[in-house]
């Protein structure tokens, strides 16, 4: 009897699945558009039977004969699919009360159907390369069976409910919907696709620190994969943590050598300076070449670029001002002028020029920027009372002032306040713990030099308490633990700057090493000074683009009382016809008037642009917006520029003689 149900159930193929389908769709399209594809049949048998009756009797028998079989053949066809899912059904549940689960049942009928293991396998061929540059511990084969799995129930629900949507709306665009299960299958390419070039990115952040401390690594007398189980036991970095990982899993688990490893991984990652870098490691291991002059040689290159690179940055950020101006100046400017000639009516597309190029420039300063693991940021609980703050201020504003520019003012005023009171000693820790790293890793190469236990040497410096407020502290917590028990070469790193953790991670492997040689500690010195003097030499190259961000709402304020002056300037002239002989030229602009709520949506646009340019001034400096210091100072001058501009406007037209 068993044999019997599964030779039935291996009849039902998806072949018929795909024809019962078909079928019930034929006969639903058929039924919903009957008089149009009659008039249409018995004006074919019009050109066989010249009686238009008689046609008409030949189409609907031919409509009624056609509808017929293919509703036999629905019907019939889903009383066999139901008894072989039935069927199936009752495997599946033998199977999982036996103790499989059930994604394993899932995955074999998938793996062992010949129609689905094809779309699995073409799904995993297509991804497999991106799935391995991503450095995600997933397989391919897992990966197809899944997101088929996700197409076949997708294609359970979407056919039930299209059909259901046609029979209602008496339509056939439901019918539309089959076509969303498709996106599973063409999906996971683009999702690891997307993985694979972030991890890219990411690794090409992080490349110039990982090639440094492989470096003095390697010098300190580790090798290379010593130094990759050292990056998974000290979290510094995101990206190559992943990447140490799937090398030792291929030495560990897949028995490769070491520089099997280092290249197989070479040729997988999307990163091109990293394939370089470990093919190149692996070319002079083999060779038997000078492998710490190799290593010291790459580290240089890639200080070097990250020094090219602040500076490109920094240019960039310049270029980007140069937007701004025209962005945020000259084209509302063209705006009030074209509100001459329309009355007024596209003054209101002032309002969606702070939030449209706000983000276009967000998205290139974001991307544009070098991005570092420093730990910043809000809380829930500190956004939470950051909205509390704008609303609870917007709110009052309005009612007591009844003018909804003070409104959005002061409450993204209060917003931008909050923010940077919550982020200020965020900021200041991190200052004070890079400004502090250069003097630290020249005091204990002092140290070292003259023969001194590096830790003694920072037990010694916690104590002196010579450099910034927080660095001291994180020298106390390291200390503090020592005398607990927790060696210094295992104590937790608690800062926020992510340059300090990798600077102070680095010594305590020197330490741990035990051959910390004065020049490793020079040149980790080097490398932390270049880093932080490229940084300070970018910024200082933005000190134009942030006298911009400040000055944005006094030009803005300018830009409209010059607007101003124009519109006030232009009065009708009239040239009589009796003495000059010309006709009378119409006034094209005396429509437009200074309303009211047309200064209101100019103000607000003042407001929501200087708001804007302050995000981006501060994304560009400090790498988060989320450090409003920019925001809060511009829109402190917008506010004053607004409440004093019924002072200012008289004395301007008053200058122009208007």
């Amino acid at each position: 009897m068993t044999e019997r149900r599964v030779k039935l159930a291996s009849i039902i193929s998806y072949d018929f699945l795909f024809l019962v389908l078909l079928s019930g769709l034929l006969n639903l399209i058929i039924t919903i558009f009957r008089e149009r594809l009659l008039y249409v049949l018995s004006s074919f048998f019009q050109y066989i039977v010249s009686n238009p009756s008689v046609a008409l009797g030949d189409a609907l028998g031919f409509i009624f004969v056609l509808q017929a079989l293919l509703l036999g053949l629905f019907i019939g066809g889903i009383v066999i699919l139901s008894i072989s899912f039935t069927i199936n059904l009752t495997r599946i549940r033998s199977e999982y009360e036996e103790g499989v689960p059930l994604s394993t049942i899932l995955r074999s009928r998938i793996i062992t159907s010949s129609r689905l293991g094809i779309i699995a396998n073409w799904i995993s061929e297509r991804s497999k390369r991106y799935i391995n540059a991503s450095a995600d511990l997933e397989s391919p084969t897992e990966v197809g069976v899944r997101y088929v799995a996700y197409f076949l129930v997708s294609l359970l629900v979407v056919i039930p409910v299209s059909l259901a949507l046609s029979i209602a709306l008496l339509s056939p665009l439901p019918f539309l919907l089959i076509f969303f299960p498709l996106t599973f299958i063409f999906y996971p390419e683009q999702k690891y696709k997307s993985r694979a070039r972030e991890i890219r990115d990411d690794i090409q952040d992080e490349i110039p620190f990982f090639v440094t401390l492989i470096t003095i690594i390697n010098a300190s007398g580790t090798t290379i994969y010593e130094g990759m189980r050292k990056i998974l036991q000290f979290p510094i970095f995101k990206a190559m943590k992943k990447e140490a990982l799937l090398i030792i899993r291929d030495i560990e688990f897949f028995g490769k050598s070491p520089l099997d490893a280092l290249e197989h991984r070479s040729r997988l990652t999307l990163n091109r300076d990293y394939s370089w870098f470990l093919a190149g490691y692996s070319s002079i291991i083999r060779s038997g070449g000078d492998i710490e002059a190799y290593l010291f040689q790459k580290a240089r290159e890639f200080l070097n670029w990250l020094q090219f690179r602040w500076r490109f940055y920094s240019e960039r950020t310049s270029f980007l001002g140069e937007l701004i101006v025209i962005l945020f100046l000259i084209f509302p400017m063209f705006l009030i002028a074209l509100a001459f000639f329309t009355s007024g009516a596209v003054i209101s597309f002032l309002l969606i020029i702070p939030i449209l190029f706000g983000t276009i420039l967000y998205t290139i300063t974001a991307n544009n920027r070098p991005r570092y693991m420093d730990s910043i940021g809000l809380t829930k609980l500190q956004l939470l009372i950051g909205f509390i703050a704008a609303l609870l201020t917007a709110g009052v504003i309005e009612i007591f002032l009844d003018e909804i520019y003070y409104a959005i003012g002061l409450g993204l005023l209060s917003f931008s306040l909050a923010s940077t009171i919550f982020m200020y000693n965020q900021i200041r820790e991190i200052n004070d713990v890079e400004n502090s790293l250069p003097q630290f890793l020249r005091d204990i190469t002092e140290f070292r030099k003259i023969g001194y236990d590096l830790s003694r040497a920072i037990k010694t410096l916690a104590e002196e308490k010579r450099y910034r407020r927080e660095f001291n502290r994180v020298l106390n917590e390291i200390t503090k633990q020592d005398s607990m028990g927790i060696p210094i070469t295992r104590a937790k790193i608690n800062t926020r700057s992510w340059l300090g953790k990798f600077s102070l991670t680095t010594v305590q492997i020197l330490i741990e090493s035990g051959a910390v040689r004065p020049d490793l500690l020079e040149y980790l010195t080097e490398f932390t000074l270049n880093f932080i003097q490229s940084k300070k030499e970018a910024f200082s190259r933005m000190r134009a683009y942030q006298v911009l961000g400040i000055l944005t709402p006094l030009l803005l304020i300018a830009t409209i009382l010059i607007a101003i002056v124009i519109i006030d300037s232009f009065t009708i002239v009239t040239l009589p016809t009796n003495t000059v002989g010309l006709p009378q030229f119409p006034n094209i602009i005396s429509q437009f008037i200074l309303s009211p709520v047309i200064l209101a949506e100019m103000f607000i646009f003042i407001l929501m642009s200087t708001f804007a340019i302050g995000l981006l001034v501060t994304k560009a400096l400090y790498g988060t917006v989320q450090y409003m210091i920019m925001p809060a100072i511009g829109l402190t001058l917008a506010v004053l520029s607004i409440h004093f501009f019924s002072v200012i406007e008289p004395i301007i037209l008053k200058f122009f003689s208007i």
